[in-house]
Formats: C-alpha cells, structure tokens, sequence
C-alpha cells in the first residue's frame, strides 16, 4: 500500500515477497478486490460481530456536504470514504487544519537544504490531496515531487512550487468558506490541563509507535478509544481513520496539530 504508483515501484514491492499491490488515496473497490484474492474465509464463528459506534461518523449530527468546492473532485473524494459524507467532512476540515501552511514548510526545508523532509512533506500533501478529490493540486505536487527527484536546482523548481502554493492556498480558501467555524479541527476545548496531561502521555506513546511503524499502534489506540475521543473531538474520526489504513505519516501530522491544541 503505497502513494507511489510507477511501475517500478509496483515491481519493488513485489520482489520484495509482497502479494499484491494498491495505491494511496485507497479505493475501496480495489482494495476489497485485493483482500478476497488472497485472503481465506473464515467461518462464521470467528469473524467478530462488534461494530463500532461512538467512533462511527455515520452516527454524527455534521454540517452536508456542499455540492461544489472549486478544485474538488468530491464524487471521487466520497468515493474513497465508502460514500460517507460525515466522514468526508471531517478529513476535509482535517485537511484545511494540517496542511494550509505546508507549502511554506516545504520551502524552509528546499531553503535549509533538507531535502528528506521536503520530499516527505510534499509526498505527504501529495497523498492528501488525492484522498479528499483535489485532483490539480495531488497531479501539482506529484510533478514538483518527480521534478525534486531529479535534483533540479532551486530556481527550476520554482515554477512547480509557485503552482502547487497557489492550487493548495485556493482550496484552503475555499475550505475556509464551506467551514468557517472550523478554525482547528482538533479543539480539546473540554479538557482542563491536568487531563490535557494525561492525554499528552497517550498521544506521545502512540506517535512513538507510529514513528516506529509499530502495529502495537493499534492495541493502544483501541485501548485509549474513550479518552481520545474526549480529548480530539471532532478530530478523532480522521486519526482513526489514518491509523487503521496504516497512514502513519498523515497520523503522525494529525496527532502532532493534535498535541498542539491542547491547554497548557
């Protein structure tokens, strides 16, 4: 599972003893393809009949999808959240809460010379972009990613920079519109500083796992379900999201503006 979709990529993969290979934004029909390829059924006995409900975003009384958002392709982005608007809303006003000022980190990086997290960052906006529809900005930074990779010098890449800012720069506006009461997504508004605190702890144990690409992630997230979703508000739908399609590096940037948000 991979943002990246070259050809060579899909080979790396595979020689590597992978089974198949999907790309990020996940289509659900693709993926379900993939999983009843090669994984066995199991009986009914054994599948587990739990289904979530405080976390479902289904569940959640939220404001309707707009029918346009200039630059949005939002048939495409419902479509990769199985058609669920409630959940779609929450990682686009997810989306406006992390990444309004990545293009400006992008540059200190380019500026700093550290290219690892430039491409990180720009690969990372790139994935996002795709997941919630915004089709000319995810080919925008998918080109200004492959120019980066060519090693072109700083004035060669301004033109690919100066079109992926003004692109990201026109959705936040447009985002900043469609949610205007929106202004962080991952309010602990509820929660005063000792428990901001204990919270604080969780949050750094599961950024531990993440940065270590840990599965463990998981257990520890599921364990800490009622105190996460106190804490992050509306911000817990789309960390839940992020972790269980193993985005780390988008969960990472979600728990970071997370721990950011709350009381001191």
């Amino acid at each position: 599972m991979t943002a990246n979709a070259l050809l060579e990529d899909q080979e790396r993969c595979l020689a590597a003893g992978m089974n198949g290979f999907i790309t990020k934004p996940i289509d659900p029909d693709e993926l379900w393809k993939a999983l009843i390829k090669w994984l066995k059924p199991r009986t009914a006995q054994n599948v587990s009949t739990i289904q979530p409900t405080a976390d479902n975003a289904e569940n959640r009384s939220v404001k309707v999808l707009p029918k346009h958002i200039e630059g949005v392709n939002l048939n495409l982005g419902l479509h990769h959240m199985s058609g669920k608007e409630s959940l779609y809303i929450s990682i686009l006003k997810q989306f406006k809460s992390t990444q309004s000022q990545a293009m400006e980190a992008i540059c200190k990086s380019l500026d700093q010379g550290d290219l690892n997290t430039a491409q990180f960052l720009i690969h990372t906006l790139k994935g996002l972009a795709a997941t919630v529809g915004a089709m000319p900005l995810h080919q925008a930074t998918e080109e200004l990613e492959a120019a980066l990779k060519e090693n072109l010098p700083k004035p060669m890449l301004d033109p690919f920079i100066n079109t992926a800012n003004h692109l990201l720069q026109s959705l936040i506006s447009e985002l900043d519109v469609v949610f205007p009461e929106e202004a962080n997504a991952a309010t602990s508004a509820n929660i005063n500083s000792e428990q901001a605190q204990e919270v604080a702890r969780v949050l750094e144990k599961i950024d531990y796992y993440l940065a270590e690409g840990d599965a463990q992630v998981l257990e520890e997230f599921s364990r800490q379900r009622l105190v996460l979703q106190a804490a992050l508000s509306s911000g817990y739908t789309a960390l839940h999201e992020a972790i269980y399609q193993f985005d780390f590096p988008k969960a990472r940037l979600l728990l970071a503006d997370a721990r950011r948000s709350l009381p001191s």
